[in-house]
């Protein structure tokens, strides 16, 4: 977990993290216990991941490990893999679906190819 200048806390990955506040002249500290489920830690890498397309290709920048599922409008499925960097796949000009897929939770995405 990250905590802003505000005291805003954001979720980084799955797990704990001790966060310990101190005023600035010294005289009060607190310490708080954030636990990280990895349902949200799986959101945020989700909502991270870019997919987009140039130059005839489908691209898609993945925040961490995914599993990736290319469709076009014809229901064919024309990539099926698992990623962990970016990979950018060919594509005839069109409307596909990418679906991104980790640990039970998925978002999927329209990308047109011109």
């Amino acid at each position: 977990a990250t905590v802003d200048a505000d005291g805003t806390v954001k979720a980084v990955k799955y797990g704990q993290a001790t966060i310990i506040a101190t005023t600035v002249d010294g005289g009060f500290t607190a310490v708080c216990q954030v636990n990280v489920d990895f349902a949200t830690a799986i959101e945020k890498i989700l909502s991270e991941s870019l997919v987009y397309s140039r130059n005839g290709q489908i691209i898609i920048e993945p925040a961490a490990p995914v599993e990736i599922s290319i469709i076009n409008l014809g229901g064919q499925v024309i990539y099926n893999n698992s990623i962990s960097s970016t990979v950018q796949v060919p594509a005839n000009s069109g409307i596909y679906i990418v679906r991104m897929a980790a640990a039970g939770k998925a978002t999927t995405t329209k990308v047109i190819v011109r």
